[in-house]
């Protein structure tokens, strides 16, 4: 059974996010892989290029929500993608998945896996053998800080 990935609107350009409430994030994603960066014309009726990959009554929900001939501006899909990525990291996480085996899932380091979890959740992240890692991002104080002693 597939887990329900929850994804975080905020994250999302606000035209993104009005594309995802009204398709969806997978009909969406489809959207900005094929047309992201373009400018795309909702057609008057429910056929041509935009149908095959959205659907008819995808195609009938963006004439429905932004007008039948109006125009969207579609961003490149990296943003999209990426958030879809990061909410499925974080959802199998949540179910047990450990660091190790996500980043050789998205072929991430287990650095870029802890901060996507960590992006969400501060809390004790589990390594595989068992053990607590308990992730907190390196803080510098001050830039000079991070060139201290050189030169000297």
């Amino acid at each position: 059974m597939e887990a329900h990935v929850t994804l975080d609107m905020r994250r999302l350009p606000a035209g993104v996010r009005r594309i995802v409430r009204v398709l969806g994030a997978p009909r969406a994603v489809g959207l900005l892989e094929a047309h992201g960066g373009t400018r795309l014309r909702i057609p008057v009726h429910e056929d041509g290029v935009l149908c095959q990959i959205v659907g008819r009554d995808g195609v009938q929900l963006l004439q429905h929500e932004f007008g039948p001939g109006s125009y969207l501006d579609l961003p490149v899909a990296e943003k999209v993608v990426l958030e879809v990525r990061n909410a499925t990291i974080r959802t199998d996480y949540a179910a047990g998945m450990s660091i190790q085996s996500l980043a050789r899932q998205w072929g991430l380091g287990r650095k870029q896996i802890k901060n996507v979890v960590n992006d969400v959740q501060r809390a004790t992240l589990r390594t595989t053998d068992g053990e607590s890692d308990e992730f907190e991002p390196e803080k510098v104080e001050k830039q000079g800080d991070l060139f201290a002693g050189w030169g000297s």
